[in-house]
Order: C-alpha cells, then sequence, then structure tokens
C-alpha cells in the first residue's frame, strides 16, 4: 500500500535495499538479480523449506510459497539428463 510520496514498489525497493548485495539496487538497473539470490541464502532457504512445509501443514496455514522447493526440485529433475529405452 502506498505511503506519503512512495509507491507500493518504492517501499519494497527500500526494504530490499537493506540485505547484503542488494544495497544499491534499483528497479530495471540490475539484469541479474536471480543470479544474487542462488547464494547461500537460497541454499539456507531449501534446506529449511521441508520443515517451514511441515508446520504449515500442521498449523493449516498452507500457502502456495510453501510448496515452493518441491516446485525447483521437480524442475532441477526435469534438467537433469534421462536414460530413454529404445521402444520399438
Amino acid at each position: 500500500m502506498a505511503a506519503g510520496n512512495h509507491s507500493a514498489a518504492d517501499l519494497v525497493i527500500k526494504d530490499l535495499c537493506v540485505h547484503p548485495g542488494f544495497e544499491s539496487y534499483d528497479k530495471g538497473e540490475d539484469k541479474n538479480v536471480f543470479g544474487l539470490l542462488l547464494g547461500d541464502q537460497f541454499t539456507k532457504a531449501r534446506s529449511v523449506a521441508p520443515r517451514i512445509l511441515s508446520d504449515a501443514i500442521t498449523s493449516e496455514a498452507m500457502n502456495p510459497s510453501t510448496k515452493l522447493h518441491e516446485l525447483i526440485d521437480f524442475f532441477e529433475k526435469l534438467s537433469t539428463p534421462q536414460i530413454v529405452d529404445n521402444v520399438a
């Protein structure tokens, strides 16, 4: 939600800029944002994701993002070369 003369996007960018690697982030300026996300934080997020999903199921507080790690795992599996039997 906008606040004063700042749009919602301005406020999100302001919050983002406090995180390491994003201090000088500006909308549309950096073409490698995804690359910045693939470091240690991504690895840590993937390692805790199953526990977060389990907690969400237990508390009945499901959110589509709680299964994102399963989608990433699925895409990684698809990207791995597969042996295909010759079918006649």
